[in-house]
């Protein structure tokens, strides 16, 4: 059987606390949500032109000006999907992310809370962390320790915090990046620790008008002291 529900329809169902919408499609097993939808479950609450609930596969998939909140962050893109048995969330479509370590944006986004990463494709621009205005390919950010696999990554300029001129060559002290190419990135509790397949940098000085130092390398490895 299936039945139709239109004009202001509001209600719950298992998973979801509450959910309001012009239109519900109803059949065993599945609703569909359609027109200005705002679903709420757990600590996530959902905006979307359309919303599909599957109980059997325990999936939702949203799409149309899709906006969700959650502890990860506010996400908007052009389609999502929640897979419940996956634990994961995939995000298609003009994918920006608003959360607590920056903002991403990217053409596909994934969120596997089983194995607690974040995964961006494609595109991926934004600021994470110390490593501000960058460009990539992919990141892979893991959840709990801070720590990030970037893809060919590009930084306009990022931070060094206060150099140390008895450790660095020629007594020069650097403060700031940029970064022309790196194609392999580590990241460490939110700090760059290090670069391999190739590096182009150049390190700008902490001392007024002295010249930068443009290094070309294999690879790169960044030690940081105990205040940064």
């Amino acid at each position: 059987k299936r039945f139709r529900f239109e004009g202001g329809v509001t209600g719950a169902s298992p998973g979801v606390d509450s959910f309001r919408a012009s239109k519900l499609t109803y059949q065993p097993g599945r609703v569909a949500l359609d027109g200005e939808v705002d679903l709420k479950s757990g600590e996530m609450a959902v905006q979307a032109s359309t919303v599909a609930l599957d109980a059997e596969k325990d999936v939702m998939s949203a799409t149309g000006k899709v906006r969700i909140d959650s502890p990860q962050g506010l996400v908007l893109a052009g389609k999502a999907e929640r897979d419940g048995k996956k634990r994961t969330m995939t995000f298609e479509g003009g994918v920006s992310l608003d959360g607590p370590e920056g903002k991403v944006s990217a053409g596909s986004a994934l969120i596997d809370d089983a194995n607690g990463t974040m995964t961006f494709t494609g595109n991926v621009q934004g600021s994470m962390g110390e490593i501000k205005d960058f460009r990539a390919s992919r990141i892979v950010r893991h959840a709990k320790t801070g720590d990030a696999d970037i893809t060919d990554l590009t930084v306009r300029e990022m931070a060094l915090g206060e150099g140390d001129s008895s450790q660095s060559p020629g007594g020069m002290s650097f403060n700031r990046i940029s970064i022309e190419k790196a194609p392999k990135v580590s990241v460490k509790a939110g700090n760059v620790e290090r670069i391999t397949g190739g590096v182009d940098f150049s390190l700008q000085s902490a001392k007024p008008g002295e010249a930068p130092m443009h290094v070309l390398a294999d690879q790169a490895e960044f030690l940081y002291n105990a205040q940064g």
